[in-house]
């Protein structure tokens, strides 16, 4: 809770508002003002991520009948998984005709029987910077939306699972879910 008010008492705020002549600098690298910004970072954040890319995942292959577990917290996502329907990649490189900068999103699902393709992205940013790396986002995926919509002949759409590092979700999380219709509780990402 201390860390959502953003009143946490880091050695920049006990500098500036005790008499003691501390240093304000990060107690682990002293290279940087140790403010609440980088505090949670650590581990939380990638351990986040790849939760919520599991979920999907495991969502997304439940959907489609393709090899799953019964319960998600066992569920190993595989780098490539396909049935008739559709087809599933895990952090897999996309290869293209051209270079292309930002060629691999965390989940790709290509519907076969739509000719759809999604290229879903989780994002964990600090919660005051969760709208600019949306933006960056669509902007980041957009030479390869481009490339693929050329190569393989099918719609392509970003779809963004953006939630704060404190537990702010986006406005658009709710339908950016729902665009590939992976039934997860909103609480569970």
């Amino acid at each position: 809770m201390a860390a959502q008010s953003q009143v946490l008492r880091t050695r920049y705020i006990q500098r500036a508002t005790s008499r003691t002549n501390i240093s304000s600098k990060c107690r682990k690298c002293m290279a940087k003002e140790e403010t609440i910004n980088p505090i949670p970072v650590s581990g939380h954040c990638l351990f986040r991520i790849n939760i919520t890319n599991d979920m999907i995942h495991w969502c997304l292959c439940r959907k489609y009948q393709i090899q799953f577990s019964n319960k998600c917290y066992e569920h190993q996502p595989e780098v490539v998984v396909k049935n008739d329907q559709a087809k599933l990649f895990w952090d897999y490189s996309i290869r293209t005709d051209r270079v292309i900068r930002a060629h691999r999103s965390d989940v790709n699902l290509v519907e076969k029987t739509t000719k759809n393709i999604s290229l879903i992205d989780v994002a964990v940013p600090w919660d005051s910077r969760m709208e600019d790396n949306g933006r960056d986002k669509i902007e980041k995926y957009h030479d390869l939306r481009k490339e693929l919509r050329r190569l393989w002949n099918m719609q392509v759409k970003v779809v963004l699972i953006i939630t704060g590092m404190l537990d702010t979700i986006s406005t658009s999380l709710k339908e950016n879910l729902e665009k590939v219709e992976a039934n997860m509780a909103l609480g569970l990402v």
